[in-house]
Formats: C-alpha cells, sequence, structure tokens
C-alpha cells in the first residue's frame, strides 16, 4: 500500500519548507503534526513553511491540524505558513477557517528583496574600508573632502 502523505523537507529562500505530497485527512494528520514538532524542536527559525502544491485532499481533521499546528509553532516564537496549495485545498482551507494560514510566497520574495542589500544598488558614495591603514609619511597630503 502506498504512503497516504509522503512529506520532505527543503530549504526556500523564506526558510525551512515542509513538501506534502498525498491527502491530509484524519488518518495522515499526525504524520505531519510529527514532523513540524520536530522541526520546532530541533532547528532555530523565525519561519517554517509547508509546501501543499502537491496535495491533493485536505479534510476538516488536516485543516485542524494546520491550525494547531500554527498555534504550536506560535509558543516556540515562529511564523508557520501555507503555500501554493490547489485549488481545491486552499478553497477547503478557506471554507473551514484557515484563510489566515496561506502566504503568498511572490509578497514574501518581495519582502526578503527590498530586506536584502545585495538586490538593490547602493546610492551611497563609496567609502574606503575600515580596515585599511591610513597612509602617512613626508610626501602624503590629506584630501581636502
Amino acid at each position: 500500500m502506498a504512503e497516504l502523505l509522503q512529506l520532505r523537507l527543503y530549504a526556500s529562500p523564506a526558510g525551512p519548507c515542509l513538501g506534502a505530497r498525498g491527502r491530509l485527512d484524519a488518518t495522515t494528520c499526525r504524520r505531519l503534526s510529527a514532523a513540524v514538532a520536530v522541526l520546532l524542536e530541533h532547528l532555530a527559525v523565525d519561519t517554517v513553511l509547508i509546501d501543499l502544491r502537491n496535495l491533493d485532499a485536505v479534510d476538516a481533521a488536516g485543516v485542524t491540524t494546520l491550525i494547531l499546528m500554527r498555534t504550536q509553532a506560535r509558543q516556540h516564537g515562529v511564523r508557520l505558513g501555507v503555500t501554493d496549495p490547489q485549488p481545491q485545498v486552499r478553497a477547503a482551507i478557506c471554507a473551514l477557517g484557515g484563510g489566515s494560514l496561506l502566504i503568498d510566497m511572490r509578497a514574501v520574495d518581495a519582502v526578503r528583496s527590498c530586506r536584502n542589500p545585495a538586490s538593490r544598488p547602493c546610492r551611497c558614495p563609496p567609502t574606503r574600508p575600515r580596515n585599511l591603514r591610513q597612509p602617512s609619511g613626508p610626501g602624503y597630503r590629506r584630501p581636502a573632502w
């Protein structure tokens, strides 16, 4: 018999991401809950994402588990969010009161690129590195600026 829920942990720009494949229902929700609990206990992160792009179906027990996991994550000081659900999964999550779990990854990427100084040009004049010694000697004249 094939697994009803397969999980895969991978790194994303927004933080660790737990990818789920299959169905999230009353028979499989404990598996996801246990995996998230391990992440919260062993990784020092501020965000955990659950990628549902390969999840085929979710029921009330699955949505309840997602909501409870978010509460558990908040107790650890971690934000937990759900990304990329298929339309039927998104509809079920919203219908069962879990719409606030959904995260738009385009918005997260935009915020991260705004915070990342390497992603935008510097508007400051160049300065010399602080670890260089100032030249000195008989023929040295200090610049006027």
